[in-house]
């Protein structure tokens, strides 16, 4: 063990020397540091953005009016509806991001109906007196007048069930009780915005499940996770969970914004990198040796081949795990120099069972990165095995390199294009486990399990490949 200790030893020398080496490292922390730079040029763009459409209101309106003559020309259908709506953010001035775009939306179909009523000559008393109650909360911006208008309102519909009014009036209610305005930089009015949809998607769905139709267990279980933690959010003021930095954007900030662990997100995105530089590396492991001759130095060691093999990629494999821990490093302080440490405390919130609980979110971007690793691991083996078969480094490079970037292409185009689901058996059908575990396969039924013993399978081909290529081979 300890002469193989020694060649695992003397193989990280040769990688650690070599000026490619070096580069590939100063590449991964380039990327790293590159990917935060990025994310604040577009976060500036995008707070420029939403400071010119909440300060441009006379030229939001005025596309309104663009719109209204465009509607009124080529009249298409529904659009006295449109029109109506439009007339109603002009009369009021209410802008693109003003929270009265929703009471003016439901003003706009009330004054429809007024329409249709006196064109009837039914009695319009109630629908003028629902339109003066709208008139006098988008007049005076009262967002309390406007909540208490809507539990009201639900209340008094007979066609809903009490659960039903419950998801309904909740965000209402919440923001009374709480005193949280919908013109709000506090990062819970989007949060409840949130909860509010996801408790009438769980109703909507239990109705579904109810009556025998069209109920969609995924959904309905996404739905109600996002409730427990949306409310464990609030419960607990954590204004931001870690596993919202998988969009690239946090509930903090009103309309959104890149933070710290959107950058962590970004960086498990294009851990292929690292994937790229490790075929350098292996692909000109073994065969190297033999164009340059070293190889004979290396048998006259008292050892056997196949241990000198094993020992090549041992040290391939656990120099890769460097890379992967330097480029976790490199982007985590990137993000601290882009965004800084405000949100390093954040945890990652998830449900076990019927209960929230939390992780770091440090921990949480770790498992993210070692569920990247085995395409790493995969590609190292797959070039490791082409080097040991053929003399050309520049070759074994080559092939691992196209292999990588054709392979993941083609199994996606003979699912997709071609519905052949047994392209799952595919090596790099089971690469991505971040995708799998989160349920974006493009393939159903495809679990974490199934692709660790498909890669395995693969792994053991590759390593038998090499391992008869190197032993049998003449020096």
């Amino acid at each position: 063990m300890a002469r193989f200790f020694r060649l695992v030893k003397n193989e990280y020398l040769k990688i650690i020397l070599k000026v490619s080496t070096w580069i590939m490292l100063i590449l991964v922390a380039l990327t790293a540091i590159g990917i935060g730079a990025l994310a604040k040029i577009s976060q500036n763009q995008m707070e420029r953005y939403y400071a010119s459409e909440a300060s441009n209101t006379d030229e939001y309106l005025d596309s309104l009016e663009r719109e209204i003559s465009y509607l009124e020309q080529y009249k298409p259908e529904g659009y006295e509806q449109e029109i109506q709506m439009y007339e109603v953010q002009i009369q009021y001035e209410i802008g693109s991001a003003d929270w009265r775009q929703e009471p003016a939306a439901e003003l706009a179909t009330l004054k429809s109906q007024y329409e249709e009523q006196k064109a009837a000559g039914a009695d319009t008393s109630e629908t003028e007196a629902s339109m003066g109650q709208y008139d006098t909360i988008i007049s005076k911006n009262d967002w309390k007048a406007y909540c208490n208008l809507k539990c009201a309102l639900i209340d008094q519909d007979a066609t809903l069930t009490d659960g039903q009014k419950e998801a309904q009036k909740w965000g209402y209610q919440y923001r009374l009780d709480h005193n949280i305005p919908y013109d709000s930089d506090d990062w819970r009015s989007e949060l409840i915005n949130n909860i509010s949809s996801a408790k009438q998607t769980v109703q909507s769905q239990e109705a579904l499940r109810e009556t025998g139709g069209g109920f969609n267990q995924e959904e309905y279980q996404q739905a109600k996770e996002s409730v427990l933690i949306g409310e464990y959010q609030l419960e607990n003021n954590i204004s931001l969970n870690v596993a919202d930095s998988d969009a690239m954007m946090s509930m903090s900030g009103g309309g959104g914004t890149i933070n710290f662990w959107a950058i962590m997100a970004m960086s498990v995105a294009v851990i292929s990198i690292i994937s790229m530089l490790i075929i350098v590396i292996a692909g000109s492991s073994v065969a190297n040796e033999f164009s340059n001759g070293t190889i004979k130095f290396l048998l006259i060691n008292p050892v056997t081949r196949g241990k000198i093999l094993m020992s090549k990629y041992a040290a391939i494999i656990s120099f890769s795990f460097v890379m992967l821990i330097l480029f976790y490093l490199m982007s985590a302080l990137s993000g601290i120099i882009f965004f800084g440490v405000g949100d390093l405390g954040a945890p990652y919130l998830y449900v076990s069972g019927n209960e929230v609980k939390e992780m770091s979110g440090f921990l949480y971007m770790a498992w993210r990165y070692l569920l990247g690793s085995p395409s790493i691991i995969m590609m190292a083996t797959l070039a490791f095995a082409i080097s040991s078969l053929v003399r050309s480094s520049a070759l074994a490079i080559g092939v691992g390199v196209f292999v990588m970037l054709a392979g993941s292409g083609i199994t996606q185009f003979m699912k997709l294009m071609l519905n052949l689901d047994w392209s799952r058996y595919f090596v790099f059908a089971n690469t991505d486990l971040n995708s799998i575990l989160t349920g974006n396969s493009i393939y159903g039924n495809h679990t974490i399990t199934f692709a660790l013993c498909v890669l395995a399978v693969h792994m053991v081909v590759f390593l038998l490949t090499a391992w008869d290529g190197f032993t049998r081979r003449e020096v």
